[in-house]
């Protein structure tokens, strides 16, 4: 009856949720920028590259979940 939820699936969330949220704030901070509010639009940026960031890490995660997930052994994944 209860379907298993795949672990790299929820990273995969995770790190579409962490993008969308850098480019929006990358987005305010140009828009920010445009305004002359040069100290908030540094503080967007910031957030925004931290998003992205993370969003990178999180993808790497996830990659390595998916790879214990499907069986794959370590000596495939040293070549791939």
């Amino acid at each position: 009856m209860g379907r298993k939820i795949k672990k790299w699936y929820l990273y995969m969330v995770f790190a579409t949720a962490s993008f969308i949220l850098s480019v929006i704030f990358l987005l305010w901070s140009v828009y920010y920028m445009s305004n002359t509010m040069v100290g908030t639009s540094f503080l967007t940026a910031l957030a925004g590259f931290a998003f992205l960031a993370s969003s990178v890490q999180v993808l790497r995660i996830a990659a390595y979940v998916y790879s214990v997930e499907s069986g794959v052994s370590t000596n495939e994944r040293k070549e791939g």
